[in-house]
């Protein structure tokens, strides 16, 4: 069980040696940052730590590309209560900012609705990349385990292996060159890609700015390359990574000065 929040990476940056904590909003990738397809009653460890965030003024929510009632569904089933007292905010789908109840975010408006104009427009130009891409990552022997999707977290594809797939992503990256308004982006075995003004580094900026909270004040936790845009420290937000990261995104975390935990997922 968590019980003092400097047990953890996310407690180690919000806890102050005197005064209110320098954080005020905390936002976490869902996926094997906080929960754990293998264990996931474990995620109920956290739920003190929440409610002390809760109760010292410290916002806390979700960033995922899941949408929210993927990401309500499996909390509930292990019985954490959502939005009592986490969480108070959610960024799905790769950058929509929303309330618990996936309605937007009040202030986030135009925000959600430009960057849906913006992920369907680049939807249609990637769609011929990706079938080409995924023709040529077939002719190598690295299938897919699902068909190309789109929608409001943009396009992507799954492989078997997130070894694979970040094979077909860095193949993907050169393709996109001639496009760098797009970014080529890996959640494990999923590749994926959107315009990089769509991400969740800019949409975490972007809920900062609604609650005027300086991006200094903001700790943004993650583990896979969709979330390199709030970890890589070009946001300026505080960062930490679970052990389990990938190692690019360890390395990245410790270069903006960030913390990487020793423990994985839910207990990092």
């Amino acid at each position: 069980m968590v019980k003092k929040p400097h047990q953890t990476a996310t407690g180690r940056q919000a806890r102050s040696a005197a005064g209110p904590p320098p954080i005020r909003l905390v936002a976490m990738d869902f996926d094997l940052t906080i929960y754990d397809h293998a264990q996931p009653a474990r995620t109920l460890e956290l739920f003190d730590w929440f409610r002390h965030l809760d109760e010292i003024g410290i916002l806390v929510g979700l960033a995922s590309g899941r949408r929210v009632d993927e990401l309500r569904c499996p909390l509930e089933e292990i019985a954490l209560p959502w939005g009592e007292p986490f969480p108070h905010f959610v960024i799905c789908n790769e950058g929509d900012i929303c309330t618990p109840d996936g309605i937007d975010w009040p202030g986030a408006e135009d925000w959600n609705r430009r960057r849906r104009d913006k992920v369907r427009s680049a939807n249609a130009i990637l769609d011929p990349i990706f079938r080409k891409m995924v023709d040529w990552a077939s002719r190598r022997g690295m299938a897919t385990i699902r068909d190309i999707q789109t929608g409001a977290a943009g396009i992507n594809v799954v492989f078997e292996t997130p070894e694979i797939a970040e094979q077909v992503r860095q193949e993907l990256s050169r393709r996109l060159g001639e496009c760098p308004q797009i970014q080529a982006e890996r959640n494990h075995h999923i590749v994926l890609a959107l315009p990089c003004d769509c991400s969740k580094g800019a949409a975490l900026a972007e809920l900062a700015a609604i609650r005027r909270i300086g991006r200094s004040q903001v700790l943004a936790i993650g583990d896979s390359f969709n979330d390199r845009s709030m970890l890589c420290g070009a946001m300026g937000f505080s960062v930490a990574a679970v052990a389990n990261a990938d190692q690019v995104i360890r390395r990245e975390v410790q270069a903006a000065g960030g913390y990487v935990s020793s423990r994985r997922v839910s207990r990092g």
